[in-house]
């Protein structure tokens, strides 16, 4: 196996054998092709990509491609400029090319908001703690005056108590009564009543009895004096006037009710006090609480209406103005204003000719960059010098590191992609000045995708999208619509190249950018004309685009080594030249090419391969056999010239037909996608059968046995998924036939075999397939020839009666 290994290794003497001739051309033809880049490896036989190294040719290419790069979009982005000064008479109308500040205006609007701003009130913990701690000392005074009218109460009680014993007990004695106290001196009239005829007051003298129910002792002069007692008292310390008969209320309520009424009172204060009150607030405040106790309490309702009084009395508005939080306040509204400010919008006229450049109007000028002084504006230089130097990076990273082997290796390849890519970017520098609408990004994403697949054309559509930004000024409206557009176009542009449909793909690419246009017209608001007027734009555009991209492509197919769909759909007509000859002069290899053509894209469909470009190169990949189709055992008709020839005489002629195939294919001029099918669909297999034969002979001639190498086709094996479905196609349709297997039980095998075979023989290891897209090739090869095996009804039997013929016909024909 060391030399079946080493296969790939091309020497540079003169090749030996009789495929000397034809490995000369296959190398002839890797030069041609392109794939110079593709070198053989000594393990494995696996082909590997070198990856290109930045010359000095590349170097020089980048640089040119930067300083034009640079020279146009510095150009293109910058605005008209104009040459007024301060104090000068326009002589022409100034518009604005992109939004600028109104400073005056902002300034206005921002001194409008601040002024504004309402004062700032907060609240003032000295007030309200000065206000409880005062209605502390009210009801201080009110319990001290409480206490000493209690103690003096109960003096006078029980000292009426003593003198009504001590008479009743002279009366019984018939003693005289003790000197300085008589019985008339201590009569009801002068402790109360009570004390004199009560049971209560005769059944106990307890001070717990008189104090529990001291309220009841309690004469009217004794309640006046003490509430006018309380009344003076806080005059005098608070400088508030109470009302004595709130006063006189107050004293004469027993301990307990009084105690709940101080509590609540004190509660609704604190309640209040804790936050901002002004008067209206406070009083609403002060008669919603006491309202709520009143309504809450089963009794003494009345006394909660003397709370209401003395609140009103003690409780102050506690706000004050704060005017460290009112500058804050009207200072951040004035940031705040001026962080958001008045923008005049692109397009408008903001001076007029006969305008007088003041101040203002000269510092929006300069802001906008419209002053001509005759200098160039480096930081704007500066920034698109790191722009352009960030896309060519990517762009270099791509083709070298990300984009799949092959596909953008070709110097051919990059020059044809480069200038898609400069096309609409130097259009684009003559109509966004228009409308940034105009700019014809989408002409890059189709013909990108189509050619190299999807995912090259987003990427490559979506740089040249940043690259335009720049020329309209970095337009939000452009920017939301090309980028949707693009990604949209992109994904239909490269689904076309399996089924393709120009209609659609039209569609798309205008209504995609329409609807994006239209989309952020009513995210920002825009007047119904604006709106309008920006979707029929995009949506031109698109149009315009894309007729523009397909009408191009035929131009494409002549620069890249890739194919369209469009370009496939031809070549898949019966009509063309290459495929009449097929059908005429080697019938038997049509009808190969045919079902090789059926089963490679029902493989290709099922591992969402190229399907199209698989059918049209299986269409051709037989066709140098036209140069001598009677060699071929499709085209014999009991006749093998072979028999008449030795094994080097044979494989001269069966490895010819790769490269007359070849030939023929650049005289007609197909692309080099199906050139690469035609010489990779056998890749470096050996055509053992001729292989042996020679050893065979060498042995009874007493020669040293042939080199295997010479026997081997001295092609690329395939390095496309494509290449390696069809050469899995092209095997398998020869070994049925070969074989003559009629089911799909030994068809399954048989195909299994053959993939082990390419398997171990590594003609798949460069083609991109997996072993799981494998198995979905053989499942797809099964159900191709599910439809070949299956059984037709059969015709009735000759045996019976016949129709008459006419009859028969007829059936025949329906």
């Amino acid at each position: 196996m060391t030399e079946d290994r080493n296969h790939h290794t091309r020497r540079s003497v003169a090749p030996r054998g009789p495929g000397a001739a034809v490995r000369a051309a296959a190398q002839k033809y890797s030069a041609a092709a392109g794939t110079d880049r593709l070198s053989g490896s000594s393990a494995g036989g696996k082909l590997q990509l070198r990856r290109p190294r930045l010359s000095l040719a590349t170097a020089v290419a980048y640089t040119l491609l930067f300083v034009v790069l640079l020279s146009l979009l510095y150009y293109s982005s910058r605005p008209l400029r104009y040459s007024v000064n301060l104090g000068d008479i326009a002589t022409f109308d100034i518009t604005t090319t992109q939004a600028v500040e109104d400073a005056e205006a902002t300034q206005k609007r921002a001194e409008e908001a601040a002024n504004a701003t309402s004062r700032i009130m907060s609240r003032s913990s000295d007030i309200s703690t000065e206000a409880l701690d005062r209605l502390d000392g009210f009801f201080s005074s009110t319990e001290t005056v409480r206490s000493d009218l209690q103690q003096e109460t109960l003096e006078l009680v029980k000292a009426g108590q003593a003198a009504s014993r001590q008479a009743a007990a002279n009366q019984t004695a018939g003693t005289a009564v003790t000197p300085g106290v008589t019985p008339a001196s201590v009569t009801p009239a002068s402790v109360t009543p009570a004390a004199s005829v009560t049971p209560q007051t005769a059944a106990t003298d307890s001070d717990d009895y008189i104090l529990a129910n001291i309220t009841a002792f309690y004469t009217d002069s004794q309640l006046n004096t003490a509430a006018a007692d309380l009344v003076n008292q806080v005059q005098e310390q608070q400088q508030i006037s109470i009302e004595a008969a709130d006063a006189k209320s107050l004293l004469a309520l027993e301990d307990s009710v009084y105690n709940s009424l101080k509590k609540d009172t004190l509660s609704v204060a604190d309640s209040l006090m804790a936050d901002g009150q002004d008067q209206a607030s406070l009083s609403s405040g002060i008669t919603e609480q006491v309202t709520r106790l009143s309504n809450a309490a089963q009794y003494f309702q009345n006394e909660y209406d003397i709370a209401g009084r003395i609140l009103n009395l003690y409780l102050k508005p506690n706000l004050v103005y704060d005017e460290d939080a009112t500058v804050a306040a009207r200072q951040a509204e004035y940031d705040r204003v001026m962080a958001n400010p008045t923008m005049i919008p692109a397009g408008t006229r903001i001076v007029n000719v006969g305008d007088v450049i003041t101040q203002t109007l000269y510092d929006q000028l300069q802001q906008l960059d419209l002053i001509d002084t005759g200098q160039i504006d480096w930081s704007h230089m500066g920034g698109l010098a790191l722009l352009i130097l960030l896309l060519i990076s990517l762009a270099h990273f791509y083709i070298t590191r990300v984009e799949q082997p092959r596909t953008l290796m070709l110097r051919g390849d990059k020059a044809v992609l480069l200038v898609t890519l400069l096309l609409p970017l130097l259009v684009s520098a003559y109509l966004v000045d228009l409308d940034p609408l105009m700019a014809p990004v989408y002409y890059a994403a189709i013909v990108i995708a189509i050619h190299f697949g999807i995912q090259a054309g987003l990427f490559f559509s979506m740089l040249l999208v940043v690259s335009v930004a720049p020329m309209t000024y970095l337009d939000s409206r452009y920017l939301f619509t090309a980028v949707i557009g693009v990604a949209a176009t992109a994904v239909a542009a490269g689904l076309s190249r399996k089924k393709s449909n120009q209609v659609i793909l039209i569609a798309v690419t205008s209504l995609t950018p329409a609807a994006a246009a239209f989309t952020y017209g009513l995210l920002q608001k825009n007047s119904a004309q604006a709106l309008l007027q920006n979707t029929l734009v995009a949506g031109l555009t698109g149009c315009l685009s894309a007729v523009a991209a397909i009408g191009l492509m035929p131009l494409y197919e002549i620069f890249l080594s890739s194919v369209s769909p469009m370009r496939l759909l031809q070549l898949a007509q019966p009509g063309q030249p290459l495929l009449r000859r097929l059908f005429l002069e080697a019938p038997g290899t049509n009808q190969h090419s045919m079902m090789v053509a059926n089963l490679a894209e029902a493989a290709a469909e099922a591992i969402n391969a190229d399907a199209l470009l698989a059918r049209v190169g299986s269409y051709y990949h037989d066709v140098g056999k036209l140069e001598h189709p009677e060699m071929f055992t499709e085209n014999q008709h009991g006749y093998n010239p072979h028999d008449q020839l030795s094994p080097q005489e044979s494989v001269r002629y069966i490895f010819g037909h790769v490269s007359a195939g070849l030939k023929t294919a650049k005289k007609f001029r197909l692309p080099l996608a199906i050139q690469r099918i035609i010489t990779e669909h056998h890749g470096n297999t050996l055509q053992a059968s001729f292989y042996y034969k020679a050893k065979e002979d060498a042995e009874k001639q007493g020669l040293p046995p042939p080199d295997i190498n010479d026997f081997r086709y001295p092609w690329h094996i395939p390095t496309s998924k494509e290449s390696g479905i069809v050469m899995l196609a092209d095997s398998l349709e020869a070994a049925m036939k070969s074989t003559k297997t009629n089911n799909l039980t030994d068809m399954e095998a048989l195909a299994r075999k053959i993939v082990k075979i390419k398997t171990e023989q590594d003609q798949l290891v460069d083609s991109g397939l997996s072993f799981a897209e494998v198995e979905q090739i053989i499942q797809a090869f099964v159900q191709v020839y599910q439809g070949q095996f299956h059984e037709r009804v059969k015709y009735p039997d000759e045996n019976k009666p016949k129709r008459p013929a006419a009859i028969i016909s007829a059936s025949s024909g329906s």
